[in-house]
């Protein structure tokens, strides 16, 4: 998605920063030096920024979180390699396997769709729709990516002291 297509370049906020023709960079996957988010005071920007769009001045055209972050980060942002944020795994089952070379090598597996491995076989959507109707499951949610990783959660909240 192009940047463009989410933000009103007409307001001198979104324009010093953005460039209209560049990819949108989603935050569901961000690392941040602290120091030098303390340095820019990127909450206050990030706070000022909502407060300017809600208060009447339409600064983007969709969202809250993800509009403000991306203008208050972006001028600040570094591109990292595909391999610091393998996504779509679990997107879609008909979306084409993710090489396994790029599972293997990398550093964040990004599950960021309904086919959760740790649904996969519970019949949850992660079984794909024919495992849902009684078929077999049409994708297995790179799940063997995701049971070294994989801890059994209590079911039951803990006892009251």
């Amino acid at each position: 998605m192009k940047m463009y297509q989410l933000f009103v370049f007409s307001e001198p906020e979104v324009r010093e920063g953005l460039d209209p023709e560049g990819c949108y960079a989603n935050a569901g996957v961000f690392a941040v030096d602290l120091e030098r988010y303390k340095q820019l005071n990127v909450s206050g920007r990030i706070a000022d920024l909502v407060r300017v769009h809600a208060g009447g001045r339409r600064l983007w055209t969709q969202g809250v979180q993800q509009p403000s972050f991306v203008l208050a980060f972006l001028p600040h942002a570094r591109i990292l390699p595909h391999s610091w944020n393998v996504d779509a795994l679990g997107y879609s089952p008909d979306k084409p396997r993710v090489p396994r070379c790029a599972l293997e090598s990398g550093h964040v597996l990004h599950w960021n769709g309904a086919h959760k491995p740790w649904r996969c076989g519970k019949g949850g959507r992660g079984e794909g729709e024919g495992a849902a109707r009684g078929g077999a499951p049409q994708h297995d949610c790179y799940a063997s990516y995701w049971r070294p990783f994989e801890v059994e959660a209590p079911t039951e909240p803990p006892p009251e002291p």
